[in-house]
């Protein structure tokens, strides 16, 4: 088993660095040319829905419930939609709000507001508060950490030990948290997702009762 970084010597940690930047030397000499963008499709799954593109072929296929989707329509998304989502989530069709494909963008203007006006049942903008905290349990959210770290939000990763510091914290100094959590299906080989042990429905369902969770 490897031993910790904060259990080994410091010519343990140079001859470390040394590995690790030969070995990034090395991958570097392969002159790849690698997209590592999370979750974006390749051209053969890309082909597969091309069909949407030509399936509907006069403007009666254009109307839902009374209205045409060419046009602006129900800011809140489509009531077909929302029938749909309802069934699947198991929750009632106005509870449903459908956005667009980028959740980032939504997550973006959901903490924009958070921070200005505040949640629903916020005492307080976020603005307003001496500190608030995010829970980041997922290596590769890159762009969400940036999202929070741009507001000057206090971030703790979510490697194992540091969920119990996080819940430590909530206990004596309470503020604001939230948490990006990952469904399991889209988890990285770490598995730190919101199945991961119970920790992430602990801080739900308390703490967390009125901070947004983004489930991307």
């Amino acid at each position: 088993m490897s031993v910790a970084y904060k259990d080994r010597t410091h010519e343990e940690l140079k001859q470390e660095l040394a590995s690790a930047q030969a070995a990034y030397e090395a991958l570097k000499a392969q002159n790849l040319k690698l997209n590592m963008a999370r979750g974006k499709p390749g051209k053969e799954q890309l082909d597969l829905v091309s069909d949407l593109l030509t399936i509907l072929h006069s403007p009666e296929q254009c109307m839902c419930d009374g209205m045409d989707v060419r046009n602006y329509g129900e800011l809140s998304g489509l009531p077909s939609a929302k029938r749909l989502f309802a069934d699947i989530l198991g929750c009632k069709p106005e509870e449903c709000f459908i956005g667009g494909s980028a959740s980032l963008t939504l997550m973006y203007d959901a903490v924009s507001k958070a921070v200005t006006h505040g949640m629903l049942h916020s005492e307080k903008p976020w603005c307003k508060l001496d500190s608030v905290k995010w829970l980041c349990p997922a290596p590769g959210y890159d762009r969400h950490f940036k999202l929070t770290e741009s507001f000057g939000f206090e971030q703790f990763s979510g490697f194992e030990g540091l969920f119990d510091a996080f819940v430590r914290e909530i206990d004596v100094r309470p503020s604001r948290e939230a948490v990006f959590a990952v469904p399991r299906a889209f988890a990285v080989p770490q598995q730190y997702d919101f199945f991961h042990g119970m920790i992430c429905f602990y801080l739900y369902f308390t703490s967390l009762r009125h901070s947004p969770w983004e489930n991307a």
